[in-house]
């Protein structure tokens, strides 16, 4: 294993869920020793990773597994992501891609990264150090399901609150 490799901590995401005090979605993934990495996302990227985490069948390709289709294609593998660092509040990934013997590397958006890698049951990993400095304790973030009649509140605000340019 490379001193790089060893340096990854491999993660499972936990749920994707939307912020009660800002409105805005967020992925959480988990580690080994119960460490929680959430990452904010966008709505589109939200719903494209709770899809693929909860096996939600689609009846046509969305555009995560459009992409994996058009590497399949071309003969290529994700083979992981690997979520490298925080700039400026805004966090950093690879996929790491197998063609042709060999390996590639592709700077993404890890919430894409996430999406796919869901999708290709490839594994997630972190680098330990953006693990140690963004990392939050289990006890310091609500993993709990909300109750149904709190996701349902959720709901209609956001219905309420939505705008066309959200999607732009």
């Amino acid at each position: 294993m490379s001193d790089e490799a060893a340096a990854e901590i491999e993660m499972q995401v936990v749920d994707v869920r939307i912020e009660r005090a800002t409105n805005i979605p967020f992925v959480t993934l988990r580690a080994p020793d119960g460490r929680l990495l959430p990452i904010l996302t966008r709505l589109p990227e939200a719903e494209a990773i709770k899809l693929a985490h909860e096996k939600t069948a689609t009846p046509r390709p969305l555009t995560h597994e459009l992409f994996l289709d058009a590497l399949k294609v071309c003969g290529a593998q994700l083979e992981r992501l690997v979520i490298t660092a925080v700039q400026d509040r805004v966090f950093l990934g690879e996929l790491h891609l197998r063609v042709a013997g060999r390996v590639e590397v592709v700077s993404c958006r890890p919430t894409d990264g996430i999406a796919l890698a869901t999708r290709a049951k490839a594994p997630i990993f972190v680098r330990a150090e953006l693990l140690d400095d963004a990392g939050v304790p289990p006890d310091q973030l609500d993993t709990s399901p909300p109750e149904a009649e709190e996701l349902v509140d959720e709901f209609r605000k956001f219905i309420d609150e939505i705008n066309p340019d959200d999607f732009a």
